[in-house]
């Protein structure tokens, strides 16, 4: 039997995430501007691209982490947790980039003034669709994770793969 304090745990729990989600990227997006603008490349140029890498990059990761998770060795369950960490950090780079070039969209259409508004607009539109009960927590949200890490797979490599030409609405 559900009571009335699990329900506001619930919801009160996914706006915390939210909230907390929609501050990670925004510091992300402030903190490494660069890193972010390739990743906003990579998904301009080809999104799907973006969740096949994550994909292919993330799901044996988070397995291999979820594996030393479950080791009895206390090493292998810190080493289980920096993975994961790690997994977490590409992910809000890929997020980032996802992010800013939403918001540049945004800004295109004519609902943005500023860079940071933008931003901030976009980024609350991406969080805000994964926390869409059902189609965002079943659908929207594991794409935009796996969309996420190839994105900061991308931003993370050294020579930038992405066509030159791309330049953001200022």
């Amino acid at each position: 039997m559900t009571t009335i304090g699990d329900v506001l745990m619930v919801f009160g729990g996914a706006v915390a995430l939210g909230f907390g989600a929609w501050c990670l990227v925004m510091l992300v997006n402030l903190l490494f501007p660069q890193q972010a603008l390739k990743a906003a490349e990579a998904f301009a140029n080809r999104a799907p691209a973006q969740i096949g890498l994550g994909a292919i990059v993330g799901l044996p990761t988070v397995l291999f982490a979820l594996v030393l998770l479950n080791l009895p060795l206390p090493i292998a369950k810190l080493a289980g947790v920096v993975v994961l960490v790690a997994v977490v950090m590409v992910a809000s780079l890929g997020f980032a980039g996802l992010a800013k070039l939403c918001g540049e969209r945004v800004t295109s259409q004519g609902g943005a003034k500023h860079h940071y508004e933008a931003l901030a607009k976009g980024t609350l539109l991406l969080v805000g669709a994964g926390l869409f009960p059902l189609i965002g927590w079943f659908v929207l949200a594991p794409l935009g994770l796996l969309a996420s890490i190839g994105g900061g797979v991308r931003a993370l490599r050294s020579k930038p793969d992405v066509q030159p030409g791309y330049r953001p609405v200022a």
